[in-house]
């Protein structure tokens, strides 16, 4: 019999993310490389993964292969069809880790997370070092320069 190997993370040699699988690797590589290799061939459109030409070809067939059971409505990727599902079910498999409210929507857990970090995505991220940078710097001017767009 053959020994269970235990999972390793791979790490991307450009900028250092890991993945736990090789295919993932592979596809996160090509947002380096460019690489495409998944053509269309109804019009010609390239992709970087397989799994996005398939989801692509729908908009040519207007294919919307899972349904919902408890409506009838359509989907084109499996993934949505399974979140709309919980609206019906009212299952809410994502949990806060740190309130233990749950989410029935992976994004909405992850958007709830940043209420108890302070983090606001991006723009929060440009206004926390403004913020640490009038800390630092907290005259007058500076921030009169800042706002007048004089500074940086």
């Amino acid at each position: 019999m053959g020994t269970i190997q235990p999972f390793s993370e791979k790490p991307c040699t450009v900028c250092k993310k890991t993945f736990t699988g090789k295919g993932g690797l592979d596809h996160h590589k090509r947002t380096h490389t460019g690489e495409r290799p998944y053509c269309c061939s109804i019009c010609n459109k390239t992709f970087a993964v397989k799994s996005y030409l398939y989801r692509h070809i729908t908009t040519h067939t207007g294919e919307t292969p899972f349904s919902c059971s408890f409506c009838e409505k359509t989907f084109i990727i499996k993934g949505h069809l399974d979140a709309h599902v919980r609206t019906h079910t009212g299952e809410k498999p994502y949990s806060c880790t740190v309130c233990d409210k749950t989410f029935g929507r992976k994004s909405v857990r992850d958007k709830h997370l940043r209420t108890h970090t302070g983090e606001k995505g991006r723009v929060g991220k440009l206004l926390k070092e403004t913020e640490a940078y009038f800390k630092t710097f907290s005259t007058a001017i500076l921030r009169e320069q800042f706002y007048s767009r004089q500074l940086f």
